[in-house]
């Protein structure tokens, strides 16, 4: 079976600043990079904001360029707290309409709150709720995939709130850039998520600074991460995150997407992953 590799879209007119800066022409150009670039799928990082027909356009154009609509990414994280519950649902009630006319397979989330012991448990719940009600929103086709950041202890936790969760349409999405900057690990960040993970962010960072680089120009032992991957039975796309606001450096939209596709598929061949 042929194996996915997709990319997400980037802002192609220079620094975003803004996601409204990422109108309709610029979506459309931002697939066709990517299409140009050889992948074959796509994760939409900024739709939030395009209206309903906007949003078909997009899919439309993606289809009419051979890439599958993988994911999309919804911004505002899991709710942390009580008091942020009511604002993160109705956020998420337009990710679900997002997702169903982009007509992708994924959503990817991030957990709100931190690790603090005083805050643990009401970061628990309102992760839950927000969880359980955007993966009933999405329907049961759909997979709302949530993100690990940098801490063995937070990816933890994470792993637990998807078990928790009583609805089937969840799972992980494992970032190796951020896996790479803290104690998780991208090795083990992979084998703790196992048979959960539904979707990837590849990027690559130097261990300093969450650089969004294209695989391979950091310091991540992909040999390893690959193998990780085909020892749980990752069978998903193989997503890369790039970055159209880098750290220290000016953005290269059409050069960073080339460079990842061009190292993605040398890495997935030495890996032994069928291409």
């Amino acid at each position: 079976m042929k194996t996915s590799i997709g990319c997400n879209t980037l802002y192609p007119a220079g620094r975003l600043t803004s996601e409204g800066q990422f109108t309709l022409p610029h979506q459309l150009r931002a697939l066709e990079v990517i299409a140009e670039a050889g992948f074959d799928a796509v994760e939409f990082s900024h739709a939030g904001h395009l209206t309903p027909e906007e949003l078909q356009q997009v899919a439309a154009h993606a289809r009419a360029l051979g890439l599958v609509p993988w994911s999309v990414h919804a911004w505002r994280p899991l709710a942390a707290t009580a008091a942020d519950v009511e604002t993160t649902l109705a956020d998420y009630r337009v990710a679900a309409q997002t997702a169903h006319l982009l007509g992708v397979r994924v959503v990817v989330v991030h957990s709100g709150g931190t690790m603090a012991p005083a805050g643990l448990s009401e970061r628990r719940s309102a992760n839950s709720e927000c969880l359980r009600a955007l993966a009933e929103w999405v329907g049961p086709k759909v997979v709302v995939a949530v993100e690990n950041m940098s801490a063995r202890a937070d990816w933890e936790f994470i792993i637990e709130l998807v078990d928790a969760c009583p609805l089937p349409n969840v799972g992980l999405n494992l970032d190796t850039g951020h896996a790479h900057l803290g104690d998780l690990g991208v090795v083990n960040a992979i084998r703790m998520a196992g048979g959960r993970l539904r979707t990837t962010h590849l990027q690559d960072n130097l261990g300093q600074q969450d650089n969004h680089l294209p695989p391979g120009q950091g310091t991540i032992r992909w040999e390893e991460a690959l193998a990780a991957f085909r020892e749980v039975g990752y069978t998903g796309c193989y997503l890369v995150e790039l970055s159209d606001c880098p750290i220290g450096r000016e953005p290269d939209t059409v050069g960073d997407t080339r460079r990842a596709a061009e190292n993605l598929r040398a890495l997935l061949a030495q890996a032994g992953i069928d291409r």
